[in-house]
């Protein structure tokens, strides 16, 4: 018993680390007017390894670019269905969502924790001007 409450504090203390809270403004302004335009960001990491990661953007299965918690991701994206995931050493939850040209999206990447895995998800927000986020500080 005692070896598991000490492996438990170990796992504890190597996933809490020193944060601090920072605004990232958003740029609500669209890229082309024929097509939309895609704001992807990272609020409320859990633990310090999601906060201080890159998290890579699959749309349709091809690269797109990166997000972290201080960088959010901005891509103009032709009208049309599109899938949305991430690639990441969890399982990857793909969004599918229907993108209007002349619009802006607005877009939320999170970890869902599990008792046995972890899913990262990608899910529509509201519009903003700017988002709250914990990140890394060592």
């Amino acid at each position: 018993m005692k070896y598991i409450l000490l492996l438990a504090t170990f796992l504890f203390i190597g996933c809490v680390a020193p944060t601090r809270t920072i605004t990232v403004p958003l740029d609500g302004k669209l890229i082309n007017e024929n097509e939309a335009t895609v704001i992807i960001y990272q609020s409320t990491p859990t633990f310090a390894h999601e906060a201080s990661g890159r998290y890579l953007i699959l749309m349709d299965g091809m690269e797109v670019g990166y997000v972290s918690s201080e960088l959010p991701l901005k891509i103009s994206v032709a009208p049309g269905s599109r899938a949305i995931n991430t690639k990441t050493m969890f399982s990857d939850a793909v969004t599918n969502i229907v993108f209007e040209a002349g619009q802006v999206y607005y877009m939320r990447l999170w970890i869902s924790h599990g008792l046995l895995f972890s899913t990262s998800r990608i899910d529509q927000t509201a519009e903003r001007a700017r988002y709250e986020t914990i990140t890394y500080h060592p």
